[in-house]
């Protein structure tokens, strides 16, 4: 089995307790985004972007608006995101009349009007609309076949795209949904792999070391969303650069606030 070469050991995925950062009484939502991202991946984060010559802030920033910082949703499961276009560059342009009727997105803007149904008398339904969503989405077309279908999600928290698997350093779509599936230690460092290996990795590395954070999203989320995309991973950026600006010892960090909203 073929794994990442690069990074095969490394250190704690979390912070030294030093570093961790604090929130105030009120923190905005992005900054309890960032302040958890951070504390809980921190140190593997800062590590693999030093090796990329990155901004520590620039990798926490992506992997906040990437997948909101989690690599597993509710129940366990892998975030996902399945992407009918791209089921249909797989498997569907071969079966033509089954996939549409089953299927649908928008022909000029294929990214859009991704939806589904199980039966041919039922009614289409969003696939973007929550992890269930996705999920059912995506089981219908595995039992259609398997490896399409992988090769047609986004995964984890980088949500590196299957057909991607090669450049994030596996052998097969199969490995990497199986070790996407095991943690989300996995999931980072496929990011850093794919950085590395990527047909655009000449210009997506050196966009994370300008801070172009609109050229890198054009090159790792297509051109479609593009300047909202680099916007929001701007903001992050800016967010986590204050926060560690800011940072002073004591206070409470981030699990505190969210276990105080537990008990409330």
């Amino acid at each position: 089995m073929e794994k990442s070469t690069t990074f095969l050991s490394g250190p704690e995925m979390a912070p030294p307790d030093d570093e961790l950062l604090r929130l105030s009484e009120h923190p905005s939502s992005a900054e309890r985004l960032a302040a958890r991202v951070w504390n809980k991946a921190g140190g593997l984060l800062s590590s693999l972007a030093a090796q990329l010559q990155l901004e520590t802030g620039v990798a926490v920033a992506v992997f906040c608006v990437e997948s909101g910082g989690d690599g597993f949703g509710p129940g366990g499961r892998m975030l996902i995101r399945f992407e009918n276009h791209h089921f249909f560059r797989h498997w569907g342009k071969a079966n033509s009349e089954v996939f549409h009727t089953h299927f649908q997105f928008d022909a000029k803007r294929p990214w859009t009007g991704h939806r589904w149904r199980a039966s041919a008398a039922g009614e289409f339904e969003l696939v973007h609309c929550g992890q269930a969503g996705e999920w059912r989405a995506f089981e219908f077309a595995r039992s259609l076949d398997e490896t399409a279908a992988k090769l047609s999600i986004s995964m984890g928290s980088p949500q590196i795209l299957g057909s991607n698997h090669a450049a994030a350093g596996f052998g097969s779509v199969h490995e990497m949904f199986d070790a996407f599936s095991s943690s989300e230690r996995r999931q980072i460092e496929a990011f850093f792999d794919f950085l590395q290996k990527s047909e655009a990795q000449p210009r997506m590395v050196p966009a994370l070391r300008q801070k172009d954070f609109r050229r890198f999203a054009e090159l790792y989320n297509g051109p479609g969303n593009a300047a909202a995309y680099g916007e929001k991973i701007k903001q992050m950026y800016d967010t986590f650069e204050r926060l560690r600006a800011a940072r002073k010892p004591g206070g409470e960090t981030i699990l505190d606030v969210m276990e105080q909203l537990q008990d409330v």
